[in-house]
């Protein structure tokens, strides 16, 4: 309080004022943190989104607004719209309020994804980069889509084995399950499911369901069913009456896929390598193998999957398996590619994708002939990420994107989930980093489709 008076010439003092004086104390407080953070709006290149106002000790002035970690606009209500955004992606919204001292809250975020691409055809259509996971219980795939170096993925790749989802002839309730439980869980985390099916198996155990390994017309010699060489089996996809089988059940997966009200969330399908358990061709022989049959058998594989789920690209990986039982080529690649253009929807992949030992010219993916006509799904296991292998994880990138002859142009790339355990490897956490800078070429429908 300050007290004071005047005084003329004459030393006459006037009665004296006082004036209260208030000194403001510095404002260090920052609002709270938004709350109640929701989608109001998912558009194929905008997402809007609102939160409940934050509160301040001397009241909020506004609001940041944050894509992926980074500041792109204020606002001084409490909600915001985000444009120019890429249709079927998943982005990180996040929001923190402020006051007129310029202090912050903490970021409030929360994951969301625009609308799905539309394509004049109704494709799925989601190419970019996948984890693949090795395991099918229910925690193997929750650990994956737990780990935050998943973030940047578009999605992953999930396998459902055949002896594993048809528990008897005709009843596909526990692939039916396992689908279900995946899509509601992958697409509540705003990402994508590549489902490999797979009628082949590295654990000793049995590829093909317990019904066909037993005495019926599906047995060649002492194979039923399956043919088998130590640990590794594959359903005789040569053999007309499993063949038959294997078509039912694929069938009915991706029916239960296209019907599905998750199905926008699914990125395609994918059938396992093509490579045999062995090349003996006795014991080949003796299967009732034959590399046209295997082909065809293929060919109905992929057409079953299509013809039940027309919005779904389909792939299997071609990998060498078609042996040729008398010494001439049975040039499967062609064979292969040439089916592919004539038939919409099919595409075609590598499982082993090793930039110093590229695939020859006749390797679909690697072929000019079908290049940007077909897609291609290179696959990228655990063993790649080494210096034995690649020079740099960039090499990798480079081969697996660029072009024919020196790589496969990959619509679609996936890699494995656990690697890195030599002190030359790369880890998932090198690979997490790389393509969040690393945009996939390859992003245009292939023409015919």
């Amino acid at each position: 309080m300050l007290k004071a008076a005047a005084v003329n010439r004459s030393g006459v003092v006037s009665k004296r004022i006082t004036v209260k004086v208030r000194n403001n104390r510095l404002d260090t407080i920052p609002p709270s943190a938004p709350s109640g953070l929701a989608v109001t709006e998912s558009a194929e290149a905008q997402l809007s989104f609102a939160w409940l106002p934050s509160g301040d000790n001397r009241g909020v002035v506004g609001y940041d607004v944050l894509l992926d970690g980074l500041k792109k606009n204020e606002t001084p209500v409490a909600n915001a719209v985000m444009s120019g955004l890429a249709c079927g992606q998943s982005y990180t919204l996040g929001v923190r309020a402020f006051d007129a001292a310029g202090n912050r809250s903490g970021v409030s975020s929360l994951p969301a994804a625009t609308a799905p691409c539309e394509h004049t055809d109704g494709l799925n259509w989601y190419p970019g980069y996948y984890v693949l996971a090795h395991g099918t219980t229910a925690s193997a795939k929750q650990r994956i889509l737990d780990d935050p170096l998943v973030a940047p993925f578009t999605g992953v790749q999930f396998r459902y084995h055949w002896s594993e989802t048809e528990l008897a002839p005709g009843d596909y309730t526990q692939g039916f399950a396992q689908l279900d439980a995946d899509l509601e869980n992958v697409a509540g985390r705003a990402k994508k499911l590549l489902v490999m099916l797979q009628y082949k198996k590295h654990d000793g155990t049995a590829a093909v369901p317990t019904y066909l390994q037993s005495d019926g017309p599906w047995c060649s010699g002492r194979y039923c069913g399956e043919l088998v060489e130590g640990d590794r089996r594959l359903g005789m996809v040569w053999n007309a009456a499993v063949s038959v089988r294997l078509q039912a059940w694929v069938s009915a997966m991706a029916a239960h896929l296209e019907s599905s009200p998750y199905a926008s969330y699914v990125a395609g399908i994918v059938f396992n390598e093509t490579s045999l358990p062995t090349l003996d061709q006795t014991l080949l022989a003796e299967a009732g193998y034959d590399p046209y049959a295997y082909m065809t058998g293929l060919q109905t594989d992929l057409l079953a999957a299509v013809d039940a789920a027309p919005h779904l690209p389909v792939f299997y990986y071609h990998e060498g398996g078609f042996v040729s039982m008398d010494g001439e080529s049975v040039n499967a690649g062609s064979v292969m590619g040439d089916w592919m253009l004539q038939h919409p929807h099919t595409g075609t992949g590598t499982p082993d994708l090793k930039p110093k030992e590229p695939k020859s010219s006749g390797h679909p993916c690697a072929n000019p002939t079908y290049q940007g006509r077909i897609p291609c799904n290179p696959d990228v296991q655990a063993g790649d990420y080494a210096l034995s292998r690649t020079d740099s994880l960039d090499q990798s990138f480079q081969y697996a994107t660029g072009p024919a002859p020196d790589g496969l142009l990959a619509s679609y790339l996936t890699f494995s989930y656990g690697v890195g355990s030599g002190p030359n490897a790369f880890t998932f956490e090198d690979v997490s980093r790389y393509i969040t800078s690393h945009p996939m070429p390859n992003t245009s429908v292939p023409a015919g489709w």
